[in-house]
């Protein structure tokens, strides 16, 4: 809509003189110039508002500790203030109010992760203490429980859902990138680290891929025992994100592994057990 309508006057009669030449064609210029700068400025005002991710940033870096020599990122939950537990309430209600669905497309799958990934958490602090968080359990309606993951638990473009429906109605359905099972966290020793900087679009391939070779790299990944290998449970629950067989996960494996495991891997042809953690992970 335009702030107001510019009104056209009748021109005199005066066009013989080049004074009013001059004068007919810098008022012409002059409205070409008022009707861009509106334009700008109506671009500018109907731009899709922004998630601010400073909240989580700092919530990350207040609570996650790093140095562990297990490599794995522990989160110190007892400590949380409830100050910091709201402000990633309000940042889950900022997101609620968002037409994420109109962001480009790695900016879209940067903030489905962070949201994911905060409301995990929440999810554990609403609760805490807890061993795991399969101990978060709620009944529905028919006196079944419902897992942490099935729980509607926040409302986005005026759709409820649930941790399961981001990862596999939205991040796994829209994109199809295996690599984003290393960026989400279950808050658990098993699975992949929670990220101690949030994902952007400028950043998502470079978190993706060295999430990825981080995780690949870790014996809670792939491990040799006796020479049997013991693979994370990731890989027996998303095997097609991964290729749908043994021999595909060993090779997507591979591209990523870099310890002595490597060609290891890619030459076993045993049977594959899998393993997962399920404690929390938290500091």
């Amino acid at each position: 809509m335009m702030l107001f309508q510019i009104q056209s006057r009748p021109i005199l009669n005066r066009t013989k003189s080049p004074m009013n030449k001059r004068f007919t064609f810098g008022i012409f210029l002059f409205n070409i110039l008022l009707v861009t700068c509106l334009h700008k400025i109506q671009a500018k005002t109907t731009l899709a508002p922004d998630l601010n991710l400073k909240p989580w940033q700092n919530f990350l870096t207040k609570y996650i500790d790093t140095t562990g020599a297990d490599g794995l990122n522990r989160l110190n939950y007892k400590t949380v203030t409830k100050e910091d537990k709201k402000s990633l309430e309000d940042f889950l209600l900022q997101a609620q109010d968002l037409p994420i669905s109109k962001f480009p497309s790695e900016k879209q799958r940067a903030t489905w992760i962070n949201i994911y990934n905060v409301q995990t958490v929440i999810a554990v602090l609403d609760h805490f203490p807890i061993k795991s968080i399969r101990d978060i359990q709620k009944p529905n309606t028919s006196g079944k429980s419902l897992s942490a993951w099935d729980i509607p638990l926040l409302k986005i473009e005026g759709q409820s859902l649930t941790l399961n429906n981001i990862e596999n109605d939205i991040l796994r359905k829209k994109w199809a990138d295996p690599r984003i099972h290393f960026a989400l966290n279950c808050a658990s020793i098993g699975c992949p680290n929670l990220s101690a900087t949030v994902f952007t679009a400028e950043n998502l391939n470079t978190k993706l891929e060295s999430g990825a070779r981080k995780f690949l790299n870790s014996k809670r990944a792939q491990n040799f025992s006796n020479g049997k290998l013991m693979l994370s449970s990731l890989f027996d629950w998303y095997k097609t994100d991964f290729g749908g067989t043994d021999s595909s996960v060993l090779t997507f494996i591979s591209k990523f592994n870099t310890t002595e495991n490597a060609a290891q891997l890619q030459a076993y042809s045993g049977k594959i057990e899998y393993q997962y953690d399920w404690n929390l992970n938290s500091k």
